[in-house]
């Protein structure tokens, strides 16, 4: 029976890594690599999207560029390692579209890179991986 792997990816080393070791502990299973627009860091978010019209498309427009390179670039990862990778997108905060995603798709495992941050240096940066390990519906292999 195939399983579906979930990658949180956003072309970084730490998700590169991530996605290998999706594609090779997981060679005969769907793997996923999904991207998530974050709006937390668009500038614009704080104050609206400001009087120009074309504001908003212009900054989703811009997105759909970077993603399409981040795609290319998870397709090469996985190559390197002899496999293959879907490639998927979303919009919001990251480890929230990421929960959603596993629980939507019937995604059985979520690989997330992590820093190994201590717990102290957590509690005040946050962490994405730490918050996608707690809320996730499926186990989360998190890889550093």
């Amino acid at each position: 029976m195939t399983r579906h792997v979930l990658v949180a990816y956003d072309g970084s080393p730490l998700a590169d890594r991530a996605l290998r070791f999706a594609t090779h502990e997981f060679p005969d299973d769907e793997v996923t690599a999904l991207y998530v627009v974050d709006q937390e860091r668009d500038p614009t978010a704080m104050s609206g999207w400001g009087n120009d019209p074309h504001e908003w498309e212009d900054w989703l427009e811009a997105e759909r560029d970077l993603a399409a390179g981040l795609f290319e670039r998870a397709e090469r990862v996985a190559s390197e390692e002899g496999g293959s990778v879907r490639t998927a997108a979303a919009v919001g905060r990251v480890h929230d579209r990421v929960v959603q995603y596993a629980a939507d798709h019937d995604v059985d495992v979520v690989v997330v890179g992590t820093h190994g941050r201590s717990a102290a240096r957590k509690a005040l940066l946050g962490s994405v991986a730490e918050t996608v390990i707690r809320e996730s519906p499926v186990p989360v292999v998190a890889v550093r």
